[in-house]
């Protein structure tokens, strides 16, 4: 048991290696503005050993060496759906929508924006920690409470306690609904360069079936699907609007 053990630690870290190496590859091939280079590691590794915020970070910094605006926002949007406490795609994310021409109108209410902040402003892996930690806290609580001969410490026990396990059920669902975010993937950015929307799913024919033109980096919201003509179509919501559009002119998040 204790060989196989050793066996499992020694792979663990050999892949870990195995990981870093590529990284630093992609980290010097960026740094030698070989940016093509750069993305086909990232991509690899992203593939080959898993996801990671920091990977989609330098990811999204490569395309917009190379000047792909719409692959640099995905990126940087991955990055922050793996970990929203990532400034630094933050503040990347905010600079290159400066670059674009559609700009995102903001329609949120307070109760929306209070919960971007509250509940999403950290990843579910977090909540899951601060869950964790309130948990013991609890354990804590009713050891007080049924041990101790203090009457003090045997109410901070009881009243402690049941504060803790309502902070510890709120932790939760936040965790949940965090975790809900990260898996949605109904946001999607324009890749085109510029496309023009219908007013159904097909290719505008006539002036009236044209909807309005996006642009590379713009985020849509998609509220359904159909497959017309052989192609799927998405319809789509952008700053209160409704649209079609064919399914390969965006890239889901």
């Amino acid at each position: 048991m204790l060989r196989f053990s050793s066996i499992i630690i020694i792979l663990f870290l050999t892949l870990s290696s195995n990981a870093t190496s590529k990284i630093e590859k992609g980290d010097s091939a960026y740094l030698n503005n070989d940016y093509f280079t750069a993305v086909k590691i990232y991509e690899d590794i992203i593939v080959s050993e898993g996801k990671s915020s920091e990977l989609y970070y330098n990811l999204g910094n490569a395309y917009y060496r190379l000047g792909k605006l719409g692959k640099s926002i995905i990126n940087y949007e991955r990055a922050l759906k793996f970990d929203p406490t990532n400034t630094d795609a933050k503040f990347n994310l905010s600079f290159v929508k400066t670059k674009t021409i559609d700009k995102e109108q903001d329609n949120g209410s307070y109760m929306e924006h209070l919960a971007n902040v509250l509940i999403y402003g950290l990843s579910s892996n977090i909540w899951a920690v601060i869950s964790f930690i309130l948990f013991i806290l609890i354990l804590l609580a009713i050891v007080v409470y049924i041990f101790s001969t203090n009457i003090i410490f045997r109410k901070i026990g009881f009243f402690g306690g049941g504060t803790i396990i309502i902070l510890f059920i709120i932790t939760i669902i936040f965790a949940f609904l965090s975790a809900s975010k990260m898996n949605n993937n109904r946001y999607a950015i324009i890749l085109d360069e510029s496309v023009m929307l219908g007013t159904m799913p097909k290719i505008p024919e006539t002036h009236s079936e044209e909807a309005f033109l996006l642009h590379e980096g713009a985020k849509v919201e998609i509220v359904d699907s159909v497959v017309a003509f052989d192609e799927l179509w998405y319809e789509i919501k952008i700053n209160n609007h409704i649209a079609w559009l064919k399914a390969n002119a965006v890239e889901r998040i």
